[in-house]
Order: structure tokens, then C-alpha cells, then sequence
């Protein structure tokens, strides 16, 4: 009888251990998971960036537009906002604020930052030497775009860009619709200097009329807009394209690698642009979905 008691105590204390190592294990998980995560809707997975944790550029320092008068910020290969914000401010289609968002990846030399409203990674050349048939290539003064799939995010490809970047300068922004699905109202509704009526975009558009236009064409301008805004002194006008003789013409001043969704808006971006970039790499899209990219999907429902 005394011998049964103790079985049975033997057998819950067993169980009970199992269920505390089960329960230890999943919230050890969720912290990792949490603190690791692009931010959005879900606490428990990837908490918001307070709005006091934002650092707005200075008055003046505003983009998308095509100045090319800038002011040294950051290194890079090729003159960009990163290194450098066009002076000369202009009403685009989104939020004219550039701020200054905290960065994650790590590599070295890597910047986070809201361009035209959408989150932007820039990551300059770590110009790594390397010897191909006893000849050593000189860096591709060519920025190389990475656009990813509708359920993915930045954090999703920074295992790759310590290598796409070894002898180029990587950009990589998350268009309308991808990403983790955050506030737009709190985050970049008005200019750093003040102006902004507090809507959605900061040029009277309420939240759910910013993201009514999500066609490839819109998308396909607003990646444009990036380009131009990133990479200023990539920008020549149309007209100062066809002045030259054809091979320059159609040379292009970008190459892309897109992935799904991302590639389709590239296609549209050339269709529009034939001449903003000179190669594109694009690829399908799998039949399944990971566990993070049906979350990124569930966070914009």
C-alpha cells in the first residue's frame, strides 16, 4: 500500500517536472523570438519601437526628391541618403521624413532608416578582395536592390548580406504590403519639420485610403521614388538619357535581385523605368508559407 503511494508520487512528480520544462522552454522561445522580431501587431512576438525611440532628421534634411545637393552622413560606395540627404525639401506621393530607425543586422556599417515612408536597409561595400582566374575584379560601382516576397521582411534575408555586399553597396526595402503591418499613424505622420496635417501619410490621406492603392503601377513609382532618394547621384532625368548615344542609354543604374511579389513589382518598375536598372535576378514563389511568414500575413489582417 505505502509502496503504491510512492509510485504514484514518483509518477507526478515526473509529470509536473515534464510540464515545468515544457512551459520554461516555450516562454525562453518567445523572449528570443520577441527580441528578434521586425516589429508589428503581435507583443508577444516583436513589441513596438517606443515613438520616442525614433530620431527624425533635422529640419531641412528632407527627401524624395532629385537634389543632388547633399550633406555627408554616411560611408557608401555610391552617394546616398545614407550618406548623405538631399538639401532641397519636396512634396512626394508619401512621408518626406527621413528617420533614423534602430538597426538590428549585424554588420558592420549597416543603417536603418524610413525613406518615402517605407523601411529601408542600407548596407556599404565591405570591398572584399577576391581572385577569380588569378585576376582580382575591382567593386561593382553598381548598387545591388534586394525585394523580397509579399509574407518576408528585412530580418528575413540578413543571413545573405554579408555576401551580397563583399564588393557592392545592398539596399533593401520593404514595399506597401510587406513587412510586419505597423502604425503608420504614429510613426511617420507628420515632417521633421512640424508640417503634416497627422494623417496617415502626412498629406491628408487617412490610414485606410494610404494603403487603398497598392497596385503594381503605384508600386512600381514608389520604388522609383526610393531609388532616386537613396542614390541621388544615380539620378539622371529622362531627357539626359536620350541626349546620349543608346549603349549608355539602356546601361541602367541599379541591379535587383527580387524574390514573389517582389519580383513582379520589379518587372513593372522596368516596364515604367527601362532604364533605372541595368540587371534583375527574379524568382517564384514557393507553394508553402513558414510559420514567420504567416504571422507577417495575419499582422495586416
Amino acid at each position: 500500500m505505502g509502496g503504491g503511494r510512492y509510485v504514484y508520487l514518483y509518477e507526478y512528480s515526473y509529470a509536473a517536472a515534464y510540464i515545468f520544462l515544457v512551459i520554461y522552454t516555450a516562454a525562453t522561445l518567445a523572449v528570443d523570438v520577441a527580441a528578434s522580431s521586425p516589429r508589428g501587431k503581435f507583443a508577444f512576438l516583436s513589441p513596438r519601437i517606443p515613438i520616442t525611440s525614433l530620431k527624425a532628421a533635422p529640419p531641412g534634411k528632407t527627401v524624395c526628391n532629385n537634389s543632388l545637393t547633399t550633406t555627408s552622413l554616411f560611408a557608401g560606395s555610391q552617394e546616398n541618403i545614407f550618406k548623405s540627404v538631399p538639401e532641397v525639401p519636396v512634396v512626394p506621393a508619401h512621408s518626406t521624413s527621413v528617420i533614423d530607425l534602430p538597426c538590428t543586422i549585424p554588420i558592420e556599417g549597416a543603417a536603418l532608416k524610413l525613406v518615402c515612408g517605407r523601411r529601408c536597409l542600407f548596407i556599404p561595400s565591405r570591398k572584399v578582395q577576391r581572385e577569380i582566374d588569378g585576376i582580382s575584379p575591382e567593386p561593382d560601382p553598381i548598387p545591388l536592390v534586394i525585394l523580397g516576397g509579399m509574407a518576408q521582411s528585412i530580418e528575413s534575408w540578413q543571413h545573405h548580406f554579408a555576401e551580397f555586399s563583399r564588393e557592392r553597396d545592398v539596399l533593401m526595402f520593404e514595399y506597401l504590403g510587406q513587412g510586419l503591418a505597423y502604425e503608420y499613424q504614429d510613426q511617420h505622420a507628420n515632417n521633421s519639420d512640424g508640417s503634416g496635417d497627422g494623417s496617415a501619410d502626412g498629406n491628408g490621406k487617412d490610414e485606410m485610403e494610404y494603403f487603398s492603392s497598392v497596385d503594381l503601377e503605384y508600386q512600381a513609382q514608389n520604388f522609383q521614388e526610393i531609388i532616386e532618394t537613396v542614390f541621388p547621384a544615380l539620378h539622371v532625368s529622362e531627357e539626359r538619357d536620350r541626349e546620349k548615344d543608346k549603349d549608355q542609354y539602356l546601361t541602367g543604374r541599379i541591379d535587383v535581385v527580387a524574390f514573389s511579389l517582389g519580383a513582379r513589382i520589379t518587372l513593372a518598375t522596368i516596364s515604367k523605368s527601362p532604364t533605372l536598372i541595368r540587371k534583375a535576378h527574379l524568382t517564384g514563389v514557393g507553394a508553402g508559407r513558414d510559420e514567420m511568414g504567416k504571422i507577417i500575413l495575419k499582422s495586416w489582417e
